[in-house]
């Protein structure tokens, strides 16, 4: 039953109560002895009705901070016990920018009200304390695993349509939240903390995706592409085998016409920072910019390779130890601007871009 529910009847008993007392309490309303003791007994038997539904109602308010179910888990872990410390304590508007961490404390409060009242009394937290359901839901598709975030989508379509969604409450995986997805969660809010990560993979593709796709950008998974000026740019969004929720920012730019390059990324290619998302933009156009200028691309390979005549390989491998020790093994010659781009491409496309890119 949800909390409205048991607030409504809380409210009605204890109405009826109070009615019943007070027409015992009106001399010479209710004359027969008997109809007296009768309301007598009905006042008693609705305050005790009317504090039983009090009691259940103040008990599934205590119930997110008191963790009911959710705070006992099977697979119980240091990494757990912090999480539910975290989310005890948790404001939602500090951690509404993060969508790994508002999902997460969403995820949590959705197992606790569904354990304590169900898929009703969830909707009624859900809208005390300002869920924005359409976000939710996709949060709950990323993180959620497909069947339960399935059930959810379909019961709040039943809410849109007015319908109860008691009946969800059968086919919610206790167990499988219980011991498997919670922990897991625990572990990710963890190292979000650990590894002081402020932009989700997330919140990445939701900020640039809109921002690609009106300029034009084709998306094929998470690599966006679009040809300009004899130049072919790729945005690449790459996961880590390691950590399902880091990631590497690894646009590239592909020379149309040039041999082709031996690796998935392009002819040159950098790696951004995880900032915020209008700092990833601004970081992406200045790298398009500069790596699709090809008066500038030929001066800076033209100044590249005299410095290379300096530094050919068997010198720099010998200088590779210095760098082993975290030294500078260019110190005292500088690699020039931009010239750690033409390390990667070979004497073919060097050869190409010296013959058909604009001198200054």
């Amino acid at each position: 039953m949800s909390e409205k529910k048991k607030k409504v009847l809380f409210i009605l008993f204890y109405c009826l109560s109070a009615a019943s007392a007070l027409l015992v309490l009106i001399k010479g309303f209710l004359p027969n002895p008997n109809a007296v003791w009768l309301f007598v007994f009905l006042s008693a038997a609705f305050f005790l009705s009317a504090s039983g539904f009090l009691a259940a109602y103040l008990a599934g308010k205590r119930g997110k901070k008191d963790g009911g179910k959710a705070a006992v888990p099977v697979a119980e872990t240091d990494d757990y016990s912090a999480f539910v410390d975290w989310w005890t304590n948790c404001n939602a508007e500090e951690i509404k920018g993060n969508s790994l961490l508002l999902g997460a404390y969403q995820i949590m409060c959705c197992y606790n009200e569904v354990c304590n009242g169900g898929f009703g009394q969830l909707w009624d937290f859900a809208e005390s304390d300002g869920w924005d359901l359409p976000r939710t839901e996709k949060l709950f598709q990323w993180l959620l695993p497909k069947g339960t975030s399935e059930l959810f989508s379909a019961a709040l379509q039943a809410r849109g349509r007015g319908e109860d969604c008691e009946r969800f409450n059968r086919d919610f995986d206790y167990d499988g939240m219980e011991k498997k997805v919670l922990p897991d969660l625990a572990t990710r809010v963890a190292n979000n903390y650990k590894y002081k990560r402020t932009l989700t993979e997330f919140d990445l593709i939701e900020g640039i995706a809109p921002y690609l796709k009106e300029r034009g950008y084709k998306k094929q998974n998470k690599r966006w592409k679009k040809n300009v000026g004899g130049f072919t740019l790729v945005f690449y969004i790459q996961g880590s085998v390691y950590d399902k929720d880091d990631y590497y920012i690894r646009p590239g730019i592909v020379i149309e016409n040039a041999p082709a390059v031996g690796d998935y990324y392009g002819h040159f290619m950098t790696e951004l920072k995880q900032r915020n998302v209008e700092q990833v933009i601004a970081d992406y156009e200045a790298f398009v910019r500069q790596w699709t200028d090809k008066t500038l691309i030929k001066r800076r390979l033209s100044e590249f390779l005299i410095w290379e005549a300096r530094n050919p390989l068997e010198k720099r491998r010998a200088l590779s130890e210095k760098a082993k020790k975290g030294e500078d093994p260019y110190e005292k010659d500088p690699i020039p601007d931009g010239g750690t781009m033409f390390f990667r491409i070979g004497e073919s496309t060097r050869n190409y871009i010296l013959e058909n890119f604009p001198a200054e």
